[in-house]
Formats: C-alpha cells, structure tokens, sequence
C-alpha cells in the first residue's frame, strides 16, 4: 500500500510498512553501534582463512641494477696524421661523415634495445 493509495510495484512482492522499516532501521543502528565497540578486534582478525592482517605485509625490496646509459653526446677523441697532399676541408669532412655514421649506428642500437627509457 502506497502512501497515497495503491500502487504498482516493481521489485520483491513483499512490501514492508512503515512501522516494520522503523524497526528494520533501529534494529540496524543498534547492530552498527555494537560493531563500532568492537573495532579493536576487527582489526586483528583477519578477513580470510589466508590472508594476513595489514601489519604482516611488508614490501619486497626493489633493488635496481645500473641501467644502461644512453647520453645525447659521445665523447671522441681524434687523432688526425695528415698527409701533405690532403687538405683541411677534406679531413674536417671525413671525419664529419665518420662521427655521423657512428650516432647514427648509436641511435638505431638505442631504438632496437627493450628496456624504457625518459626520452619517450
């Protein structure tokens, strides 16, 4: 029975009346207030058979090995034995082309290797 008459329900076929929700709810309250007295203990016992209480669980420790190092700029140190016949321009571009190469041989490494990295 509605608060105004009849009405069509759907959901459970059993509707309580307000007296029974009051008692529902004050049997409620009085089962939570009675739960809050016993928090101390809640707090120990376990919640199942194989867990443990939160103070067991400790943290496995993480230990990093050195990971490989990719840095922006090689360091090189070139040692040039010029002959007479070879000029400044052509050894300055040579030796360009051979820096390049290895970046570019040092980048494509980097790429293929699988482990992360900041720079993506």
């Amino acid at each position: 029975m509605g608060e105004y008459g009849p009405e069509l329900i759907n959901g459970p076929a059993r509707v309580t009346s307000r007296r029974q929700t009051a008692a529902l709810a004050s049997m409620a309250a009085a089962a939570l207030s009675v739960g809050t007295l016993s928090t101390a203990s809640a707090q120990h016992a376990p919640l199942h058979p194989y867990s443990l209480p939160a103070a067991e669980y400790s943290r496995p420790t993480i230990s990093v090995a050195s990971p490989i190092q990719y840095s922006d700029r090689s360091a090189y140190e070139i040692h040039i034995h010029a002959t007479p016949t070879q000029s400044p321009q052509d050894i300055a571009r040579m030796v360009a082309d051979e820096i390049d190469r290895r970046e570019r041989q040092q980048r494509a490494r980097a790429r293929s290797a699988f482990s992360d990295r900041e720079d993506y």
